[in-house]
């Protein structure tokens, strides 16, 4: 939800480098998919709860979406969208 409030474009990245990084961690129920989680441990993120969790996924992709729609000259976000397309 942060990276939807965000005011700048860092602030943004800086939401997605996360969620990518917790979607992927190792022991993870879903880490051979990019895949959203319900929540992660604050000290252990590779401890988490409901391995998929729909909503999540759901917003996620939207995120996605309407970063690429609105911000198609930035490439980091492209790069980011493409990460998460091998992802799918």
């Amino acid at each position: 939800m942060q990276a939807w409030s965000a005011t700048s474009k860092d602030e943004i990245i800086e939401c997605l480098q996360r969620l990518i990084v917790l979607a992927t961690i190792k022991g993870n129920i879903s880490n051979s998919y990019l895949v959203m989680n319900e929540s992660a441990g604050v000290n252990y993120p590779q401890y988490t709860t409901r391995g998929w969790f729909a909503w999540a996924n759901g917003l996620f992709g939207e995120l996605i979406i309407k970063l690429t729609e609105y911000h198609e000259s930035d490439y980091r976000y492209k790069a980011l969208a493409e990460i998460v397309k091998q992802g799918f």
